[in-house]
């Protein structure tokens, strides 16, 4: 009687890629899956909870100051109508406030406005084309100017009777902004690593008999 076949053979220090059933068969076991980066997904988190945090922050501080601004500016008038105020070295805001019947966004981008300051120069304040309007309450921004020490005028034109105020951008002002903007990018960059910490799996690490 013949022997039996032999049965299969392995180089030392390789993997076979098919492996023997109890019952006699052999099959290729799936592939092995990596393990999920746990440890970007952390970074992950912490990365979002300190953007949202400072995103939260900065936007309270921009409520907080801009209602402040309102309740008591350097100078306020009603367009269509004009103004004027001594104005510092610096930068001002110029706002109007939305009655009920206006909304906020409406009400700033139908607003133009002409500054003149005091060395004589004319800017104009369109509402409807700034870059950032910025809108928190029934308070929305017409532009933004840096004046020049002196007399200054602003004569607002409005299809409403609507109430505006200028005011000087504070430090509060500013880093509530700032605030705001580097919160929304950590968010941005946090979800990005939860996301790939999660779907991209480390490569198994390689096995050898």
């Amino acid at each position: 009687m013949p022997p039996p076949p032999p049965g299969p053979q392995f180089n030392p220090g390789q993997v076979s890629p098919t492996a023997f059933h109890p019952g006699g068969q052999f099959y290729t076991p799936p592939p092995a899956q990596g393990k999920r980066r746990w440890g970007l997904v952390i970074v992950g988190i912490i990365v979002a909870v300190i953007g949202l945090i400072t995103l939260i922050v900065g936007a309270v501080a921009g409520l907080v100051e801009q209602t402040r601004s309102s309740l008591d500016p350097e100078a306020e008038s009603r367009a269509p109508g004009s103004l004027v105020f001594d104005a510092d070295d610096d930068t001002y805001i110029v706002s109007v406030e939305g009655e009920r019947y206006v909304s906020d966004s409406s009400a700033a981008a139908n607003v133009v406005c002409t500054v003149t300051l005091a060395d004589g120069r004319t800017l104009e304040l369109d509402g409807g084309s700034q870059g950032i309007s910025e809108e928190t309450a029934n308070i929305a921004t017409v532009g933004n100017f840096d004046a020049v020490a002196g007399p200054t005028t602003i004569a607002c034109t409005s299809p409403d009777d609507i109430r505006f105020f200028v005011d000087d951008e504070s430090d509060v002002k500013k880093y509530g902004t700032i605030g705001m903007i580097v919160g929304a990018i950590l968010l941005v960059i946090g979800a990005g690593l939860i996301l790939f910490g999660v779907f991209v799996r480390k490569k198994p690490a390689t096995q050898s008999l």
